[in-house]
């Protein structure tokens, strides 16, 4: 199998060690550990130290991105989303509520196969919340139960967070 970590800006992102192949989301450079790949998908006009983190990520897998915003990059690449229906179609990347769920679908249009989500907490997120944090924990069982009927397999560092009882974890 080979595994990727998705590291979120949540507190278990702190955890991650730094090893293996690894798409980021957003800041997630805050703690410390460059990331091979970095989904980007918010242009923080109103939060100048968040851009001014993810400005500083450098990426040896590319900078993922829908937005104009970043294309002056060097490791831009296009992201091209569809909006997730409940079905997984093979070489499809995903948009939910989350930077997330985009990151996994990423990782597994790379070809990985195991995927380790590391930040990815939803425990005290601006905006993913309530009725949104509910058809994101939704959407996101839809697509490991979708990804599991090709041989990937979804699971979530430490039971910690919004996924705790939903997925399964890992601790190594």
């Amino acid at each position: 199998m080979s595994r990727a970590n998705i590291i979120g800006c949540g507190p278990t992102g702190s955890l991650w060690d730094g090893l293996g192949f690894s798409v980021g989301v957003n800041d997630c450079l805050k703690f410390g550990r460059p990331v091979n790949a970095l989904v980007c998908v918010n242009v923080f006009s109103k939060e100048p130290d968040r851009q001014r983190i993810v400005n500083e990520t450098k990426t040896t897998h590319g900078f993922w991105s829908h937005s104009r915003q970043w294309q002056h990059r060097e490791d831009f690449k296009k992201l091209d989303m569809q909006q997730w229906s409940g079905r997984y179609i093979q070489g499809r990347v995903y948009w939910s509520h989350t930077s997330t769920f985009i990151a996994i679908t990423l990782a597994v249009k790379l070809g990985y196969t195991e995927i380790v989500l590391y930040g990815c907490d939803l425990t005290d997120h601006k905006h993913v919340k309530n009725k949104v944090l509910a058809d994101e924990i939704k959407n996101t069982l839809e697509l490991s139960r979708e990804l599991e009927k090709i041989g990937v397999k979804l699971y979530i560092y430490k039971a910690y967070g919004a996924f705790k009882d939903h997925l399964p974890s890992i601790t190594e």
